[in-house]
């Protein structure tokens, strides 16, 4: 007998996204989905939301660490998920739910999942949107320890020489040749797809968005007690080896009066907090691990600045959300950062690693309230420049084209 569709490494918790005859069907695959934390996981959720209330039959197939998850059962479409903690079973079961998903609805986005997506688009002869918001190829790259160049420079250098890396590359560009439209989050990464021989009229930036209704009231966000005891610094966001938390820590060692809180998880959270140690940081440093999206933007309201000195960014999820809930980030003068802030506008610019420059602003503004509430209120004003809605509609009308 065969067994129910949740015990086969299925999870679909809302069937009232079924589509009536002639109605639109969509699919997004996507790789990270609610309650995994991160921005492409919430602008999954957030698009599907969208999407399906202008009458479209959604349907996310994803990864995912849980069998189920009882709030897909209030959302307005579909949820396949496909359990991840049994690899065997997982890339069966995977390649079934997008075949059956693409096979019905013809069209999808897809975000991470290429490796399954694109043959059973082939297959379905399905047209697909590919969402790229990166670097496959430097991020392993990094991770192994095969690649010490920063993002630009690894660029620069083309077709990687390392054979698994050249593998990745070569890989990607024959799924973005299948894809009917790459899109990107900036037009910094929109150059950068470009470099890898896709066509500049096969790319579409759309910015990311932050929505902005999902973040506490302003008035909340600026009644911050407490200022006099110092600049309280966040960070939000998976600890990678280039996002950049090592180069915050030394910077808050050398600066009088400033703390950080870490907020996330991530491979390198063992690392940082054995260096966290090693630097004498307890009384500087607060580790929370992983958050609920609504706490991240709790805990804005109660720190003065952000900080976001990854070594790349295609457009920061994170820092448009942190400017929406009135704090104010300092980040890395790479990237995207660079197309969202203006320094010392509605935010803060800082060389990607440069310790030194680092810990003299957050000592400046550990000393001037007057300035960090200034750029703060920009930052907010700034952040209503990158509505969720208006991603989510341009978003919309790419995919109504496939």
């Amino acid at each position: 007998m065969e067994k129910p569709r949740e015990e086969r490494g299925f999870s679909t918790q809302n069937e009232e996204g079924t589509p009536v005859s002639g109605q639109s069907r969509l699919v997004i695959a996507t790789e990270v989905f609610p309650p995994s934390i991160g921005g492409p996981a919430t602008f999954a959720d957030l698009l599907a939301r969208e999407l399906s209330g202008d009458g479209t039959a959604v349907t996310v197939v994803c990864s995912s660490d849980v069998a189920s998850d009882p709030a897909d059962a209030s959302r307005p479409y579909t949820v396949r998920r496909v359990d991840i903690r049994t690899r065997y079973r997982y890339e069966l079961e995977m390649r079934a739910a997008l075949s059956l998903a693409l096979g019905r609805a013809r069209r999808g986005l897809v975000m991470n999942l290429e490796r399954y997506a694109v043959p059973v688009a082939k297959a379905t002869r399905a047209r697909i949107a590919i969402k790229v918001v990166g670097d496959t190829a430097w991020e392993v790259g990094r991770n192994n320890g095969w690649v010490t160049d920063g993002f630009d420079e690894f660029q620069a250098r083309g077709r990687p020489s390392n054979e698994r890396l050249a593998a990745i590359y070569d890989t990607r560009r024959g799924w973005l040749d299948a894809a009917s439209i790459v899109i990107t989050p900036s037009e910094y990464l929109r150059g950068v797809v470009h470099g890898w021989g896709v066509p500049l009229d096969h790319i579409v930036a759309i910015p990311n968005g932050a929505q902005v209704d999902a973040v506490p009231d302003a008035a909340a966000a600026t009644n911050r007690d407490g200022y006099g005891g110092g600049l309280r610094v966040l960070f939000a966001g998976r600890l990678t080896n280039w996002k950049g938390v090592d180069t915050a820590m030394l910077a808050v060692q050398r600066s009088e009066g400033v703390t950080l809180t870490v907020v996330g998880d991530g491979p390198e959270l063992p690392l940082l907090q054995q260096l966290a140690s090693a630097l004498g940081l307890a009384d500087k440093v607060t580790f929370l691990g992983r958050q609920r999206h609504d706490e991240v933007l709790r805990l804005a309201t109660e720190h003065d600045v952000g900080v976001l000195m990854s070594g790349y960014e295609g457009m920061s999820h994170t820092l448009l959300e942190l400017s929406a809930a009135s704090l104010p980030v300092v980040c890395s003068d790479i990237g995207g950062n660079r197309e969202v802030v203006t320094h010392d506008q509605d935010g803060w610019l800082v060389p990607y690693g440069d310790v030194a420059a680092l810990a003299a602003l957050l000592a400046e503004l550990a000393r001037d309230r007057e300035r960090v509430t200034r750029v703060r209120d920009a930052a907010r004003a700034m952040s209503g420049r990158y509505t969720f809605q208006s991603t989510a509609t341009r978003t919309a009308e790419v995919l109504a084209a496939l």
